[in-house]
């Protein structure tokens, strides 16, 4: 849990994007089980873009985004260009 808050809290110690990704367990697991939780910027999208999502969307939201990110530098990646993988799906 404390990885978690880590990874999604704001600079400015808000915590609302934790709040949101722990306020489903599909979500959550979608996020933290995947090896996407140790690429912050993935992280941060996918708590903003997926915040509302449920279930079977999240997961297949987050399966193909680890597909993409499969073909892509993450390195050279932002959180918003992240976020526009997704809001592409």
């Amino acid at each position: 849990m404390w990885w978690i808050a880590e990874l999604t809290s704001g600079a400015d110690g808000d915590y609302e994007r934790t709040r949101k990704v722990l306020s489903g367990q599909a979500r959550a697991t979608a996020i933290f089980v995947r090896s996407l939780s140790h690429y912050f910027p993935a992280v941060q999208a996918c708590a903003e873009v997926l915040a509302e999502e449920q279930g079977e969307v999240v997961a297949r939201a987050v399966r193909e985004l680890y597909r993409e990110l499969a073909l892509l530098p993450r390195e050279a990646l932002s959180d918003s260009d992240i976020a526009e993988i997704l809001a592409m799906r």
